[in-house]
């Protein structure tokens, strides 16, 4: 901006992207701002937090067949949550549908044992979102199967997720 400019604007048409951009020179600003909407600029990393049933007597049900490249399955339910849970026990942690959905992920690694995961979670326009998985592993010469439970901003079965799955040594 030079000196002389106050605002700069950007004006998207929504039905195919083309921009509009719109230097002002004094210019207060619009007066129905609040009407205006802010454009997403995508890709975006959207937080998400792990979902553990430790401590718990829950285990997650096996959901073969099993690859090393993974799977995952999207739940937006206590019903559905319960579809792939073995509990002896107790409960498993609560979860707030309303507001979240359970990602779960299960795979196989030709190397065991399983550590801990990686994972980034990004939003790439209003329904498709990728996800990047590393599986941390050991070097024991014996595969094992693998569940990573992850809840993300809710989401509904119609949404496209790029799964990518990659495995890294301790």
């Amino acid at each position: 901006f030079t000196e002389e400019t106050n605002g700069k604007y950007l004006i998207v048409k929504e039905s195919n992207g083309n921009i509009l951009e719109a230097n002002v020179k004094n210019d207060e600003g619009p007066e129905d701002l609040e009407e205006w909407r802010i454009v997403v600029i995508y890709p975006i990393e959207i937080p998400i937090e792990e979902y553990s049933l430790e401590g718990t007597s829950c285990l997650w049900k096996s959901h073969a067949p099993y690859s090393q490249s993974g799977k995952y399955l999207i739940i937006n339910s206590n019903e559905e949550l319960e579809q792939h849970l073995t509990c002896t026990a107790g409960n498993y942690p609560e979860i707030d549908f309303s507001q979240y959905t359970l990602l779960l992920i299960y795979g196989f690694c030709t190397s065991s044992p399983v550590f801990d995961s990686k994972v980034v979670y990004l939003k790439n326009n209003i329904n498709n979102y990728t996800m990047n998985l590393t599986v941390i592993h050991g070097i024991a010469g014996y595969g094992v199967s693998w569940h990573f439970a992850f809840l993300v901003p809710k989401i509904t079965n119609e949404v496209i997720i790029a799964f990518h799955v990659a495995y890294s040594l301790e």
